[in-house]
């Protein structure tokens, strides 16, 4: 994305690469992002993700994309 500003009530699409640790594994993923800016000019941004975590990778000796999901939503 770029530098620009977004307009009050304007929004963007973002992917970032994050460490993301679980039970004290750290694995980097691609993190999808929604941000929307305030409708006045309060200069507020709420940044919205939800992504799917394979759980399995996250345990130690784990191989890559085996194992049930966890489906993470946060909102800041």
């Amino acid at each position: 994305a770029s530098a620009a500003k977004l307009p009050p009530g304007g929004s963007v699409d973002l992917d970032t690469v994050a460490r993301l640790t679980i039970h004290g594994v750290t694995k980097k993923m691609h993190i999808p992002l929604h941000a929307t800016a305030a409708a006045d000019s309060s200069g507020i941004l709420e940044v919205k993700s939800e992504f799917d975590a394979i759980l399995a990778d996250f345990a130690a000796g784990a191989s890559t994309g085996a194992g049930p999901a966890t489906h993470v939503t946060s909102t800041r």
